[in-house]
């Protein structure tokens, strides 16, 4: 089994080389079909990621879902339908490794092909949804990337947060696992709210079912706990950095400290996702510290189109904020650093629940923005609503 994207180069009119992929997939690109059929890429140049170069003039086949062969200088079999590679680049399909497609809706699945991204682990949805989902992609019914999906979180989260299955105790979170394995489910994931003797019942169940454990460290379990536990993977370095705030000893970063835990870390194969640039993207888009153009705004949703207006308001009417950015672009970082002090507040409030809430919720209180909120994302709770709201006052923007 295996997925490709093909990478070709393209001068725009305004002078910038941009990259477009066409997804190949496996069975050319989900289509459904009784018989075999074979599918030669030639003259491509290969990039080989695991020796980090490019292979030149090579020829590959894929038969049915499989890629059968990378040959360089190779001609393609008798009978294959060809797809003349030159002066393209081929690699192996990319992964979404945290998404939530029940939140971004059917709509993106295309996205993410067009892009070239052939996998992506969903990591927290409705159990119906994200088995349909899932079965419709793979038959090729939706065209859409492979699905990897964890189905509901299991915690106990306050409110009626979404995407989750509640459980309360040790023996909810067993029975939840063992439902979900019936289910189908990939692996399994918990978040902040998973009560501690809960955790540690579904990740022994977890590991009794043979399924893999992801997710955020409990707040009330300690990271080596985790891990010692059966947590493979941590999503978001975990909330508010609690990877590397434990072994630093605080808020402050220290690398010398962390780096045997680190090593601890990789050594057991304990993975990382980080989505830093997501979450700084949606601290900053609509801004000149993001790396996203008003272009693609043609494809965001409404709560990404939500933040981008009100960043970019919130930039015309906070001097503050520019100098900030403008100080710390031209290596001025002691005046961007005291500026950032001043209102490090506001910056730590604006994660007091799962970004992007509270900053939904701050633009809605400065009269930005409408406070709407779309799936997995719920309104912000009424006690740190109030935090935030003396926060915002103390820093002078409301």
């Amino acid at each position: 089994m295996g997925a490709l994207a093909l990478l070709s180069t393209e001068i725009m009119a305004h002078g910038k080389t941009v990259i477009y992929l066409v997804v190949v997939a496996a069975m050319f690109a989900n289509a459904v079909t009784p018989q075999v059929q074979t599918l030669a890429i030639s003259r491509v140049n290969v990039v080989d990621i695991v020796d980090g170069r490019i292979v030149p003039n090579s020829t590959v086949t894929i038969s049915g879902e499989t890629i059968a062969s990378v040959i360089q200088n190779g001609a393609p079999p008798s009978g294959a339908r060809v797809v003349d590679g030159r002066g393209k680049f081929l690699i192996p399909g990319l992964w979404d490794m945290h998404a939530h497609i029940q939140g971004s809706g059917e709509p993106w699945l295309k996205l993410y092909m067009a892009n070239g991204v052939t996998g992506i682990r969903d990591m927290g949805a409705d159990l119906e949804f994200i088995l349909e989902m899932r079965e419709a992609t793979l038959s090729g019914r939706i065209l859409g990337p492979r699905i990897v999906a964890a189905g509901p979180i299991l915690d106990d989260a306050p409110g009626d947060w979404p995407l989750r299955m509640r459980v309360r105790n040790a023996e909810e979170g067993r029975a939840a696992v063992q439902l979900l394995k019936q289910r189908g489910v990939d692996l399994i994931k918990v978040h902040n709210f998973t009560p501690r003797d809960a955790f540690f019942s579904i990740a022994d169940e977890a590991h009794r079912q043979s399924l893999p454990l992801a997710g955020h460290v409990p707040l009330k379990v300690t990271v080596q706990e985790a891990v010692d536990a059966g947590l493979t993977n941590i999503e978001h370095l975990s909330e508010d950095g609690r990877v590397w705030k434990a072994c630093s000893g605080g808020g402050q970063y220290r690398p010398e400290a962390c780096q045997p835990f680190f090593e601890m870390l990789a050594r057991r194969s304990i993975w990382q996702t980080p989505t830093l640039v997501s979450l700084s993207e949606v601290a900053t888009i609509g801004t000149p510290a993001s790396a996203v153009s008003s272009e693609h705004l043609a494809y965001a949703n409404k709560r990404l189109r939500d933040i981008w207006a009100g960043n970019q308001s919130l930039f015309a009417t906070r001097p503050e904020v520019v100098r900030i950015v403008k100080a710390f672009s031209l290596g001025q970082i002691a005046v961007a650093q005291r500026l950032h002090q001043k209102f490090y507040p506001l910056f730590k409030d604006l994660f007091i629940e799962t970004n992007p809430i509270p900053v939904k919720a701050a633009l809605a209180m400065m009269g930005q923005i409408e406070e709407e909120y779309r799936l997995p994302l719920v309104r912000i709770g009424s006690k740190n609503r109030e935090v935030l709201r003396g926060t915002l006052k103390a820093c002078g923007v409301l």
